[in-house]
């Protein structure tokens, strides 16, 4: 079995609630990286291996309507409960998208904010998705 069938296993067998409570309990840390990036009204923040999205929930409630965030992951199963917890917030200018991050379907430059967490460390080679994140970037963007 290759790395990538060993992630996407692990992430068909991940319970997606517990994870959420993680990502709760790192709420403050969250804020304090939406804050370092100055992540602000009208931004365009990518959330990449967003899993079920705290970061793109709290940079939605930053961007505001006129600001675009993305969330980007490989499970659906994440996803979707995202939604679900964007509607809840009524949120609905959050955008999900089922892709891999060493292929973003996303013009260069398209974005001013990008944040990679817990990601890394399922990767054999971040490198690919490390220059994808740089490629989406606007140039005076921030990761």
């Amino acid at each position: 079995m290759d790395h990538g069938q060993h992630f996407d296993r692990e992430m068909r067998e991940t319970n997606w609630h517990r994870f959420w409570q993680r990502q709760l309990e790192r709420r403050e840390q969250i804020v304090a990286w939406l804050d370092t990036l100055g992540v602000g009204p009208g931004d365009r923040f990518l959330d990449v291996g967003s899993g079920p999205g705290l970061a793109s929930l709290l940079a939605a409630e930053r961007v505001g309507r006129r600001g675009r965030v993305v969330a980007l992951d490989r499970n659906p199963e994440a996803l979707e409960l995202l939604r679900h917890q964007a509607r809840r917030r009524k949120l609905d200018w959050i955008e999900t998208i089922t892709a891999d991050a060493a292929a973003m379907p996303f013009l260069s430059g398209a974005f001013t904010h990008a944040m990679l967490t817990l990601v890394l460390h399922h990767l054999v080679d971040p490198m690919p998705v490390m220059k994808e994140i740089r490629r989406v970037l606007a140039a005076a963007g921030g990761a």
